[in-house]
């Protein structure tokens, strides 16, 4: 029985709410040592948050265009992460060494026709980064073909990427933009797609 309670009165020892910790002036001075990585770090997240609402943005303004496109093919397939040209181009090379990409974002809209071994289709690639100077990069492109091989009927590039500092109204402006031309471009790709179609299996 004596144990017992003593196992008991160590239990509720336990689970006492635990004390706060008062680090008194170390507090001062880890806060004071450690300024530098903490608005980092603050910056960091600022700019991953501008870089998600950037997303966000483009993936709503977009979506009239994907509307239109599924309601005139259901096989549209919308967003598509697998696109091997797309995770290739739409971001910003290692090889070039000029920035430091902390975050970044790809996705293909392909619109197919034909069977498995000889695709015909229109893919629209973009891409959204941000960089360690706080910069938005906004790459997109355009193209109709067999996305198996080389070479196609009709390829846009939006040339040079477009930037604008993260999170600002320029940024906003751009995205509005780069929408836009891919609305327009997306015509033209569309014609020479439906002209090129007839001639498939």
């Amino acid at each position: 029985m004596g144990e017992a309670v003593a196992e008991l009165d160590a239990w509720l020892t336990l689970s006492a709410t635990p004390q706060a910790l008062d680090l008194g002036d170390l507090q001062l001075e880890l806060r004071s040592r450690l300024a530098n990585e903490t608005a980092q770090y603050d910056r960091k997240s600022e700019l991953k948050k501008s870089w998600l609402d950037a997303v966000r943005l483009h993936t709503e303004l977009m979506r009239p265009i994907h509307q239109a496109l599924v309601d005139a093919y259901p096989r549209v397939e919308v967003d598509s992460m697998s696109d091997q040209l797309t995770n290739n181009t739409m971001k910003t090379l290692l090889e070039s060494g000029s920035r430091s990409i902390l975050h970044s974002w790809q996705r293909c809209t392909v619109v197919p026709t034909g069977p498995e071994y000889a695709i015909y289709a229109v893919r629209i690639g973009r891409g959204i980064e941000v960089d360690d100077d706080g910069e938005l990069l906004l790459h997109a492109f355009i193209d109709v073909g067999d996305p198996t091989v080389g070479g196609a009927d009709f390829y846009w590039m939006l040339n040079p990427v477009r930037t604008a500092p993260a999170g600002s109204l320029g940024a906003e402006k751009a995205i509005h933009e780069v929408v836009n031309e891919i609305g327009v471009q997306l015509t033209t790709a569309l014609e020479i797609f439906l002209r090129r179609f007839p001639e498939q299996p």
